[in-house]
């Protein structure tokens, strides 16, 4: 891993140093079980038809807005991918998935904090969301697990997942 970035002055109620590291550490593992729950809720709604999937596509979009701070960023990623699970309808999954963010908030902190870095995070959620307005569900699981993968490398942590990259449905 590369060197830790310094988010304890821009994340509100860090404790130590120590719980930190612990987060890093575990980022892998946490971003990828995240991915997972996001990957289910995207084939759910892809699973109701393409109009389900357009529909959300637009509900995503339009929540994006230009940011230019990382705490910009962090709330408007929560609130992407927040929306994103909660399309499920499975509210168990979406609470695990409000477990797993607050265990990232430390990544999603360090992730939009370098020069460009929070233009990035929206491009990518933008991506995803135009991908679904468009029907294009498959095109959205690829974009969505680059966009997982884009948020590790910007901290410096693995580039690629052990997960099977997604199918085109």
């Amino acid at each position: 891993m590369g060197e830790m970035p310094d988010v304890a002055g821009g994340v509100e109620g860090v404790p130590s140093e120590e719980e930190i590291e612990r987060a890093y550490a575990d980022a892998r593992d946490v971003m990828e079980a995240r991915l997972l729950l996001e990957i289910f809720a995207l084939d759910t709604v892809a699973a109701r038809g393409r109009p389900a999937l357009r529909e959300l596509g637009l509900d995503l979009l339009g929540g994006l807005h230009e940011v230019s701070t990382s705490e910009q960023a962090m709330a408007l990623g929560r609130e992407f991918h927040t929306g994103l699970v909660r399309a499920a309808g499975n509210p168990v999954v979406a609470d695990l998935h409000a477990a797993l963010w607050d265990r990232t908030r430390y990544v999603a902190a360090s992730s939009t904090s370098g020069p460009g870095h929070p233009e990035n995070d929206v491009a990518e959620h933008t991506a995803i969301a135009e991908a679904m307005s468009r029907g294009r569900g498959g095109e959205a699981r690829e974009l969505l697990h680059r966009h997982v993968v884009a948020t590790l490398r910007r901290i410096g942590i693995a580039d690629e997942f052990a997960l099977p990259r997604p199918a085109d449905l």
